[in-house]
């Protein structure tokens, strides 16, 4: 058994099925450095109710890929979802490049949301159901990893053709169109990764499943995990006979209900996506440039792909909770200071920044003149 050989395959069909993952984050963070210039391409004014639904449009369309993803995913495989999934993410590429109205646009981003939707549940599934159990853990983490590396090269994206096109009726199509380069990517690789053994072995495809379980793991590994996977679909068909929704919500799963829904609830509410998906605009609101506003947008993004790398280096060691308390305290303190700078924010000038200003628009043959004459009115400022 080549287990070198086996455990390479498993990183690498992983890796291709955790570019969802990235293509996620890229979709979701990429509209931030669009939104100043499609806006007046649009000719949408500042605070339009269109502006906010173009940036939410990928969340309404995520709800949806949320709620179809599960059973599309039983019904025909987890391998042509996931390449679904890679042809909606091209498509909101392209079409957000090309579109020549605010409306086009906002159904671009809706189709894309599907495809991030599908990719939030299908992927991890996927990754989790193909890997060996050694290797399952990390494996998976790679699409949230993914996720904020994403959201990171977005942001660098941005910055990068904001400064190299200058022309700011397009320079927002490069932006979102560049997207379609890793869903092509994505699309072409999937069809080299194979189908979840889960979902053969439920589809009773009990050779394909083996021979999948074999190139991932090793014969040991195949007939070990065959007989866990069936027994666990035999065990599932058990308590879905017997569970109803109402059970769901019973007063034994209400702690479990209130728990699950608050964590992932209160992570949301935060509003650490708000600053995500307008990163540069909030930045030049704050006093910068629109280039340095965009070069932080990348420092943020970079911080959090960096933390994050931090928070799995740190999860086995310190446990969940522990990281979640310091996490929520970290972004509280955040979010309070950034609030407190909006607030307390002033603008002056000061005699230093005045002295290099005459100095630029007082260039003729009198400057010199003209700089005493400036030197002495701002002198009066004592009196």
């Amino acid at each position: 058994m080549n287990t070198s050989g086996n455990r390479l395959y498993s990183v690498v069909i992983s890796l291709i099925v955790a570019l969802g993952g990235f293509l996620l984050g890229f979709d979701s963070a990429v509209i931030s450095g669009a939104t100043p210039f499609y806006k007046g391409f649009f000719g949408l004014p500042t605070g339009s109710w269109l502006i906010g639904l173009s940036v939410s449009a990928i969340i309404l369309g995520a709800i949806g890929g949320n709620i179809v993803a599960g059973p599309l995913a039983d019904r025909f495989g987890r391998k042509p979802v996931l390449i679904v999934t890679a042809f909606l993410f091209g498509f909101c590429a392209l079409g957000c490049a090309l579109a020549q109205d605010v409306y086009f646009f906002i159904i671009a981003r809706v189709i894309g949301g599907l495809g991030v939707g599908m990719a939030i549940l299908v992927a991890p599934m996927f990754i989790a159901e193909t890997s060996p159990r050694k290797l399952r853990g990390l494996l998976v983490t790679f699409n949230q990893l993914n996720i904020v590396l994403g959201i990171s090269i977005a942001y660098f994206s941005n910055y990068y053709i904001q400064r190299t096109v200058t022309d700011t009726a397009v320079n927002w199509r490069w932006m979102l169109g560049v997207g379609l380069i890793p869903a092509l990517v994505y699309f072409i690789l999937l069809f080299f990764v194979p189908e979840s053994p889960r979902w053969l072995v439920r589809q009773g495809r009990e050779a394909g499943a083996l021979a999948v379980l074999r190139r991932v793991g090793g014969e040991e590994h195949a007939q070990t995990e065959l007989s866990e996977i069936k027994a666990s679909l035999e065990s599932s068909a058990g308590a879905h006979s017997g569970t109803s929704l109402g059970q769901v919500f019973s007063k034994q799963m209400k702690t479990v209900m209130i728990i699950g829904f608050g964590i992932a609830f209160f992570q949301q509410i935060t509003g650490i996506n708000a600053i995500f998906y307008y990163a540069p605009m909030i930045f030049e609101m704050a006093g910068g440039g629109k280039d340095a506003a965009f070069m932080q947008a990348s420092i943020l993004g970079l911080t959090n792909l960096v933390m994050t790398l931090v928070a799995m280096a740190l999860i086995d060691r310190l446990g969940r909770r522990p990281l979640l308390i310091i996490g929520a305290c970290g972004l509280t303190v955040a979010l309070v200071l950034a609030g407190a700078a909006f607030r307390s924010g002033s603008y002056t000038l000061t005699d230093s920044g005045l002295s290099v200003v005459r100095q630029e628009i007082a260039k003729s043959a009198g400057e010199g003149n003209a700089d005493q004459v400036a030197s002495a009115l701002s002198g009066m400022k004592g009196i």
